[in-house]
Order: C-alpha cells, then structure tokens, then sequence
C-alpha cells in the first residue's frame, strides 16, 4: 500500500509525514506538490514514469488549494478517469468553507478534514484514519 499526499507546502508535507508515523502508520508515503504533479504521478508521466519508485497509490490526501491545477479540478479528473475514481480520495483542507465542502462530496470525495490547529490534533485525526481506512477498509487491486 501507498498513500500519495498532495500538498504544495513543504512544510505542510513534513508536518503530515511525521504525524502519521506518530499515528502509527507505517506504509510508504509518497508527495506531489500541485495537481499537475498529481496527475504525472497516477498516470506515471515524465519523472514519475518508474512504477517501482511511483507506485499507483491505493489511498490520496489532496489539498485544495494548490498553484497550478487546484485541488477541485484534480479531484473531477480522477473521478472521471474510470482507471483512477476507484482510488479513495480525502481532502484535507485548512478550509471549512460549506462551498468546497459540498463541491467536494458532488465530486466523489470520499471524504473532507479539515486541517486541525495544532500537530496533537493531527495526529489524533491520523490514528482515526488509520483505524478505518488502512485497519477496516478494503481496496481493489489496483492495475
């Protein structure tokens, strides 16, 4: 398994890797930083093209506002792309505006977090994701 995190902050990224190895979550963990990158990576273009070091990933945290190509127009191409809709997609966003909450569920998000204020809070957020979506949940082999 893999879970690919789209975040055009670095600092962000690193805040997000070590609060889910502080959740416990051991799968590798892979960044784009726009979504560009984001759709290079699932469909395995240019610097992404080596499948062994850009694994399809089974699960994407995706920031909505990201330079380049948003966060929403990402998600509508995945969940058109019939090879990519069944990849769950989690928006983890620093807005809790209800417009790009509904914007995302109509969609296909499969779910919305909003960011959390402190690293305490993350990491909490992360062991609940952790216990359903990579201890309950189960995925399609992916091709």
């Amino acid at each position: 398994m893999t879970i690919l995190i789209a975040e055009d902050n670095e600092d962000e990224q690193l805040i997000a890797k070590r609060a889910l190895r502080s959740a416990g979550v051991s799968i590798p963990i892979r960044f784009v930083n726009d979504g560009i990158e984001l759709m290079d990576y699932l469909y395995q273009r240019g610097r992404f093209s080596d499948s062994q070091q850009h694994p399809k990933p089974h699960l994407i945290f995706l920031d909505l506002n990201m330079p380049l190509m948003d966060g929403h127009e990402a998600l509508s191409l995945i969940k058109e792309d019939a090879h990519l809709r069944q990849i769950p997609i989690i928006v983890l966003s620093t807005s809790a505006n209800e417009g790009d909450i509904e914007r995302c569920y109509q969609s296909c998000v499969n779910a919305y977090l909003v960011k959390p204020a402190s690293f305490d809070q993350l990491t909490q957020t992360f062991q609940a994701f952790s216990q359903f979506w990579l201890g309950c949940a189960r995925y399609p082999e992916l091709g």
